[in-house]
């Protein structure tokens, strides 16, 4: 009795045991168990929520360098062609070759400005992105790289600021992000080559049309010379009328195409200063005559 007594005591601890097991003990296991995966995920997701914001920095970062480069680049664009870049007009002024060569660089100038405007939008999205993420989330980094790395970009001129465009149309951009600063190396290049071949075609125009004014200067003093001296300069004065109405008509034409007209304008300049040298000769020849020619007079008239 006392043995079966004893044995149905350990079948109850026993039953309570495995009752405290089931109902305490092992939910305590499986929540523990749980905790400790969730806090595995929770360390997964917080690792690779700051690799993400790491690489999306970085990018960010890569982007930021970029652009100040492209910006000193246009600073400097505009600064070393302060005539292009600071008359309103020439869009509609430039005519001919002149005018297509203003077209041809305008268009460049103006997709970089816009791809610069375009990178810059890119970039204040993707740190805005960046900073709008949560404790956990990894999404608003990978949109953030995807805005700097794969999105195809459009942006119209109405987005350039500071009325920088050099042509009055309104187009349309549309670029993959990874070549945006790329193809902007390309055509800083190029735009580059265009504008220098065009501003020096104006500042030729400018210095070509100056000599010219100097050497019809020079000839009209010339005749003025000639006439004081008893000579009749008729000759010179007839070129000297042909010359200037060829500068007066040349001179619009060559304001509205200096690239055109740099050929015309050449030749005008080495007709007028080949005229100067010949009249400006004529008359100091006749000047050293006299001079040769005045002591035979004197002792001609004193013996007389």
């Amino acid at each position: 009795a006392l043995q079966y007594l004893d044995l149905t005591q350990d079948m109850h601890r026993s039953a309570g045991e495995r009752h405290h097991f089931r109902t305490v003990t092992l939910p305590l296991i499986l929540l523990g168990v749980l905790a400790g995966m969730l806090l595995l995920v929770l360390v997964v997701l917080r690792i690779r929520r700051a690799y993400r914001r790491s690489l999306a920095h970085q990018e960010v970062k890569r982007w930021e360098g970029l652009l100040a480069t492209a910006g000193e680049r246009l600073v400097d664009l505009g600064n070393e062609h302060p005539f292009l870049f600071g008359t309103t007009d020439l869009a509609e002024r430039f005519t001919g070759p002149s005018g297509q060569a203003y077209r041809e660089a305008g268009e460049l100038v103006d997709d970089l400005f816009l791809k610069y405007e375009i990178a810059q939008q890119q970039v204040r999205q993707a740190q805005a992105r960046i900073e709008s993420a949560g404790w956990l989330a990894a999404g608003p980094m990978i949109q953030a790289l995807s805005l700097l790395n794969e999105q195809e970009i459009e942006v119209g001129t109405e987005a350039v600021r500071e009325h920088r465009l050099f042509l009055p149309d309104r187009r349309v951009v549309r670029v993959a992000a990874p070549l945006l600063l790329q193809d902007m190396d390309a055509r800083y290049a190029l735009a580059k080559e265009k504008l220098a071949v065009l501003e020096g075609a104006i500042q030729a125009s400018l210095e070509l049309a100056s000599a010219t004014v100097a050497s019809l200067a020079g000839v009209h003093a010339a005749c003025d010379r000639q006439e004081r001296l008893g000579l009749a300069p008729g000759a010179y004065r007839e070129l000297l009328a042909r010359l200037r109405a060829a500068h007066e008509e040349l001179g619009p034409r060559g304001q509205r195409d200096p690239l055109g007209t740099r050929v015309e304008a050449a030749e005008l300049a080495r007709a007028a200063s080949t005229l100067r040298e010949r009249a400006e000769r004529a008359a100091l020849t006749a000047t050293r005559l006299q001079e040769q020619v005045r002591p035979a007079l004197e002792r001609a008239v004193k013996e007389v």
